[in-house]
């Protein structure tokens, strides 16, 4: 099996556990329990769980040879998520989902402003295209501004994590998967304490379930979409969010009653066919690149 299939079958794992464990965060949000508790135990167990990981795999290395990587990814990563819960307990499942993986578009404008090198007019169309998309997501006709923040708060989940998964990738150069994932779960565990409010509640036995869902299925997220960019290009393994959203349209249906309308299908439509389009010319021009190297 070649490393796309690979990296293919580890993103599609990675988008199945993200709508589960989001599913619980939207569960856990609407028994209280605020986003930064819920975070902050999504970050704590994720490290709990990869001790066992570190000490059987003996080649583990404790170094980080890449601090500014790091620090974008850990982060811009603690930023996304957090803006990502605090969304889901307002916003249907499918619509912050939908919302969150958008960041593939804010890449090319990131490596354009960052890293100064030229972004092809194919890859703004396709970034266009896909703004498009969104912009139909935003307008809700009938329902004012009531629920604009909160779908504004989903994209700005989304900026932030472009910027970590180009850290993801920097750091995939020189670290395995389990140093990026344990660095970056010690540093939500360390900083979200600083967050805790008179909000922050002593959960329930059914509490405490949901929560520990929240820790497994985020590890696994993290697990599967780390060593899936380690394998591939964002580019060629972002359009795969389909799943996902199907997966979260279904759970919206049979868990909260809510069935996406039109407008958010063609939106996701015209949001998953300008992915398409600029998946295709990405790697048209990485396997270029690499006849003429």
């Amino acid at each position: 099996m070649n490393d796309f299939r690979k990296a293919t079958l580890y993103m599609l794992a990675a988008y199945a556990s993200i709508v589960i464990m989001s599913g619980m965060v939207k569960e856990a949000s609407n028994h209280d329990v605020p986003p930064t508790q819920t975070l902050f135990f999504r970050f704590f167990l994720g490290l709990l769980f990869t001790v066992p990981l570190i000490i059987r795999e003996r080649a583990f290395s404790w170094r980080i040879l890449d601090f500014r990587s790091s620090m974008v990814r850990n982060g811009a990563g603690l930023l996304s998520m957090l803006f990502m819960f605090y969304s889901l307990k307002y916003l249907p499942l499918s619509t912050a989902i939908i919302l969150s993986n958008t960041s593939a578009f804010f890449a090319p404008l990131f490596i354009l402003i960052i890293y100064k090198k030229k972004t092809s007019l194919a890859t703004l169309a396709c970034t266009a295209g896909g703004f498009v998309g969104v912009c139909m997501l935003l307008y809700e006709p009938g329902l004012g501004e009531s629920r604009l923040p909160y779908l504004l708060t989903a994209l700005l989940g989304a900026i932030f994590a472009a910027l970590a998964y180009m850290g993801v990738k920097s750091l995939s150069r020189q670290h395995s998967a389990l140093n990026i994932i344990f660095y970056f779960f010690l540093s939500g565990t360390v900083i979200l304490p600083f967050t805790y409010t008179s909000d922050w509640v002593v959960p329930s036995a059914h509490e405490a379930l949901l929560l520990g869902l929240v820790g497994v299925f985020g590890l696994g997220f993290q697990l599967f979409a780390t060593k899936a960019f380690a394998l591939a290009e964002v580019s060629e393994i972002t359009p795969f969010i389909f799943i996902s959203v199907i997966l979260s349209a279904i759970s919206d249906w049979v868990l909260w009653g809510t069935v996406p309308d039109t407008r958010f299908w063609i939106g996701t439509a015209v949001i998953l066919i300008s992915l398409h389009t600029l998946s295709v010319f990405n790697r048209q021009q990485t396997r270029a690149a690499r006849k003429s190297a």
